[in-house]
């Protein structure tokens, strides 16, 4: 039934006096829901909520905040703030990226240009990445480290700390070094994941202490025997349940019957990443890794065709500021020996 027809359906069964008062009661609603909205309602800027209407823009009541001047909608900030690209594209768009489609296959669908998927692509995976950092572990927690190479795609020459590499060639160090990223991950028994990058090298005791609040309400930590977790579980207060190390002989349980299985598959996501994109830029490997654990956590809770829904309830009110993100790692500590570019001595 479309509107006209409900509006004749409706004065055809009320007389005028009751169409006056259905009308009132609808004045009265609208007025407290937008209330609710404005008193749920932040300065993305500044997270204030002394504000007040500054007209409207593109059918979207404005603010305008008295603490920072800055004036916003509900929209500043978030996944389609500043885009021109319709609902229905972005729709269309966050479908193929959870389909695993590339660059070129969702241009080809959506008729936008490489160039123009790709921001959407970090625009969506910065906002993925703004939840997961809001992730607790709780209960029982299997916490392990992952380790990948260094990777500067896409910098300028002038801004390398280090000649560039052809793809697939090693690193100047084998094993574990400073040349290496850090990633500490864990899951719960909640099925919560969680992914950071900690430092450059080997794990320790202070890249895993950076995360303690992410452990404070979990019980009990299942890892294999690294002391440097040892300290860590002693530094919480938590139980600590580790596999045992013995000569000859290979342990994959703990002698309560716990294991890290669930976590080692988890851990695949980097290189999983590493393979599917040719490399990720050190400065958006967060991102991609949050994205993709996001992606994972909503296959264990809900069915394929429920994932957009899901996501847009998660990152309906969070909000991005339009900054690039920073190299979570300090370069210098693995390329000033090289003597070479910014860190040229």
């Amino acid at each position: 039934m479309n509107i006209n027809n409900l509006i004749n359906e409706i004065k055809s069964n009320y007389n005028n006096d009751e169409l006056t008062q259905i009308i009132n009661e609808l004045k009265l609603l609208l007025v407290k829901q937008e209330s609710i909205v404005e008193t749920e309602c932040k300065c993305p800027h500044c997270n204030s909520t002394n504000f007040i209407k500054y007209g409207k823009r593109n059918e979207y009541q404005c603010y305008i905040c008295k603490e920072c001047k800055k004036t916003f909608t509900k929209k500043t900030n978030t996944i389609t703030h500043y885009s021109k690209i319709s609902k229905e594209i972005w729709e269309s768009f966050i479908e193929y990226e959870f389909a695993g489609m590339t660059l070129k296959e969702e241009s080809y669908f959506t008729h936008l240009s490489k160039t123009t998927c790709f921001h959407m692509r970090h625009r969506l995976y910065s906002i993925c990445h703004k939840y997961m950092e809001t992730i607790k572990m709780k209960g029982q927690t299997e916490i392990d480290a992952s380790y990948t190479k260094i990777n500067l795609k896409g910098t300028k020459p002038k801004n390398m700390p280090r000649l560039s590499k052809k793809r697939g060639n090693g690193s100047a160090f084998s094993g574990i070094s400073h040349h290496k990223v850090c990633i500490i991950a864990a899951t719960d028994e909640n099925d919560n994941i969680f992914m950071r990058i900690s430092g450059l090298g080997s794990e320790s005791f202070e890249k895993y202490k950076k995360y303690s609040s992410t452990f404070k309400d979990s019980n009990l930590l299942v890892s294999d025997s690294k002391s440097s977790i040892s300290q860590f579980s002693n530094h919480l207060g938590l139980k600590h349940d580790k596999i045992p190390v013995k000569p000859n002989q290979k342990r994959y349980t703990t002698d309560n019957g716990n294991s890290i299985q669930s976590l080692n598959e988890i851990c695949k996501i980097v290189s999983n990443i590493t393979h599917k994109y040719h490399g990720v830029n050190l400065r958006y490997l967060e991102e991609y890794i949050s994205f993709n654990c996001l992606k994972k956590m909503l296959s264990y809770r809900f069915k394929r065709t429920e994932y957009y829904d899901e996501l847009m309830k998660i990152i309906k009110d969070i909000k991005l500021k339009n900054t690039k993100p920073s190299i979570p790692v300090d370069l210098a500590e693995a390329y000033w020996e090289y003597n070479y570019g910014i860190y040229r001595h």
